[in-house]
């Protein structure tokens, strides 16, 4: 990027940016490579060049024409429309003119096989963000080193003690500790915890500043941390895969406290932990968030209608490998078909056949989103018989619980049927389906079958033991009784069955709030949603159970609309509020308060039971150390040996913080 000097009629370079091409964008044409390379640098140079007028040069005449076709080729367009948001002007120079950007790319380069590989240029990426960075190591983020880079040299060492000099809360320790008086520019606050600080530290022969953490025998030093590197010590301890791990905040508590020590210690492992967004996405709640029951009541019979398919299962003889439930959530008659494929007309051609030419057409019908129901053809299909469509929330069975429930009940009654091969089971899929609709169902408390046509079947048993009896056959005089005695006794049965049906979801609803623990949600949060596919090759057990990040546009309990944040060109998505966690962010940086919380207090005065063997510090002392010590007693206790043996003190659960 480069800035046009008018006094000096010339440009001066502000800015670089490239990048090595991938294997695939190394087979592109020429022209598509140049255009690449365009759209590369105006998305780094964005928050620059964002409503300005901009000139591009360019040693690609091709270019020069771009804007001026009505059209491309498909894989240009799609960065064509992303050129339409600058006020840009392509410029054709000649190659000789082009000196810089030529020379940058011929520069010669020590390219080692363990560097990072390229990554091929997307079509959107997510807006760039502008740091504000006084120095080179303020734009360094401080996270774990991946494994396939590789360090050139070893990195340089901190400077310990200068760190601590020029924190201000241990520098006014150092104070006390040299001329026993306060410096006078410390307000209240930091003025009592420099003196707290000051009882608890000493100077060893290094000249760095110790916290003296007591113990049953010697007390333990620990490195008093400054606060410039309070994120480094943390960040090495709990995100590195060399000394973290992302173990929990007890263990990086207590791994941190072999050696190092701060001010609110526990309570910014505990936060900072909490606010890991790599644990957050493994781990889930605890107790997990679960909202209260919404049940869904039929009045009517296939007034309200699931649908759903299981399969792919065995092939059988007759090539089927899909089962179809159409399940009447009233009377909750089960209509099942066996399936050679899963494609949209074959289950509208089912349900046609097999349900509405036998039993009439439904008002509702529910179903997932699976791509054979929200096609264009079984849309149009429903819209043709005058179905209104209901759709579950994606990966939540409990939308269609009805329909899915019979599938576990089916499945539990084949397998005991079967052959071993299971290439019959379409054979017994009828069977089964008979035998459910003519048991007694908990929720209604009647059989599907008489619910829906006013009898009772008559079995083969029954012909097989009293072959005599024969059902009352109404004369013609009795026929208008008969018709009214029927109807009576439907009407009667479906209020019971719907009576039975609201008292058994009012049992049901309370019996599941039990565990209930509603969500505090709310418009803007940034949440996780839960991750329910896996990519092909990557185990299952090994990715992680929450992806995202997302944020939450629209609460409609027990649903949400949500909007990725790391891909915005996503379309929003409805989910349920049971997949969905909150995202823990840290409050404000580590040890914000000026002075000492309770817990640490409370927590240096705690006994910590020692093990057997040496400590850190030499067994020949003895005593107690004093808060003032000599010189000739700070040089004999950095001559000591110091071994790699602690006291293992009790790691207890930190108290609520508040927020002042």
């Amino acid at each position: 990027m480069q800035k046009y000097d008018e006094s000096k009629n010339d440009y001066y370079a502000i800015a670089y940016c490239s990048r090595t091409l991938s294997e695939t964008e190394r087979r592109w044409p020429a022209i598509q490579i140049e255009l690449g390379a365009i759209i590369y640098a105006l998305r780094q140079f964005k928050p620059y060049i964002c409503l300005m007028d901009v000139i591009l040069h360019s040693d690609h005449k091709p270019l020069t024409f771009l804007l001026s076709k009505s059209k491309t080729h498909d894989n240009l367009a799609r960065w064509m429309v992303e050129l339409q948001s600058y006020n840009i002007k392509v410029v054709h120079i000649s190659g000789n003119k082009n000196t810089v950007a030529d020379a940058l790319s011929r520069a010669a380069e020590d390219r080692n096989e363990t560097t990072t590989p390229a990554v091929e240029l997307k079509d959107i990426i997510e807006f760039p963000v502008s740091l504000s960075c006084s120095t080179f190591e303020e734009c360094m983020p401080i996270v774990s080193m991946p494994h396939n880079v590789a360090i050139q040299g070893c990195p340089e060492p901190i400077d310990f003690l200068n760190e601590q000099r020029n924190d201000p809360l241990l520098q006014s320790i150092f104070t006390i500790k040299a001329n026993q008086l306060l410096p006078d520019a410390l307000d209240e606050n930091t003025r009592l915890q420099a003196e707290t600080l000051a009882n608890a530290c000493v100077v060893r022969a290094d000249g760095c500043l110790y916290y003296c953490k007591p113990t049953e025998g010697n007390p333990i030093h620990l490195l008093m941390v400054p606060h410039s590197l309070r994120d480094i010590v943390f960040h090495a301890y709990h995100c590195s895969p060399l000394s973290g791990g992302h173990m929990g905040w007890k263990k990086t508590l207590a791994k941190i406290m072999r050696k190092y020590y701060w001010p609110s210690i526990r309570r910014d492992v505990y936060t900072l932990c909490e606010s890991c967004i790599t644990c957050q996405m493994r781990r889930k709640p605890r107790p997990s968030f679960r909202e209260r029951l919404i049940p869904v009541f039929s009045e009517a019979v296939f007034a309200k209608v699931g649908l759903d398919l299981c399969g792919p299962l065995p092939v059988t003889e007759r090539g089927n490998k899909y089962i179809l439930n159409i399940v009447c959530w009233f009377t909750r008659f089960v209509i099942s078909v066996p399936l050679k494929d899963a494609r949209a007309n074959t289950i509208a051609h089912a349900l046609l056949t097999e349900c509405v030419l036998k039993y009439g057409t439904m008002s509702e019908l529910v179903t997932d989103q699976a791509s054979s129901f929200t096609s264009h053809f079984y849309t149009e299909f429903c819209n043709l018989l005058g179905i209104q469509q209901r759709f579950a929330t994606p990966y939540h069975s409990m939308g269609n619980g009805a329909t899915e429930r019979t599938f576990h009940t089916f499945q539990v009654m084949l397998s005991k049927f079967i052959n071993i091969k299971h290439e019959d089971w379409d054979l017994f899929l009828p069977c089964v389906s008979f035998c459910y609709n003519t048991s007694i169902n908990e929720a209604t408390g009647e059989t599907p079958y008489f619910l829906m046509f006013g009898r009772d079947p008559v079995f083969t048993i029954d012909r097989i033991l009293n072959p005599t009896e024969r059902p009352h056959m109404p004369t013609f005089d009795e026929a208008a009784e008969y018709k009214a005695q029927l109807i009576s006794a439907l009407h009667l049965a479906w209020s019971q069955a719907a009576e039975h049906a609201r008292d058994y979801k009012a049992k049901m609803s309370l019996q599941y709030d039990k565990h209930a623990r509603p969500s505090n949600f709310q418009v803007g949060d940034r949440v996780f949603f839960r991750n329910y596919t896996t990519k092909i090759g990557l185990a299952r057990k090994l990715c992680f159970p929450w992806i995202g990040q997302f944020r939450i546009i629209k609460l409609d309990p027990p649903h949400a609309i949500i909007t990725s944040i790391t891909s915005p060109q996503s379309k929003p998505r409805k989910v349920h509020l049971n997949q969905i966690k909150k995202v823990v962010e840290a409050c404000g940086p580590a040890s914000t308060l000026p002075t000492i919380p309770e817990e640490e207090a409370e927590f240096a005065q705690q006994p910590v039971e020692p093990i057997m063997g040496y400590q850190h510090d030499s067994s020949n002392s003895n005593a107690e150390l004093p808060v003032q010590l000599s010189p000739s007693h700070n040089d004999s206790l950095g001559n000591s040996p110091q071994y790699n043996l602690r006291s293992r003190s009790t790691i207890r659960p930190p108290r609520r913080f508040d927020t002042d």
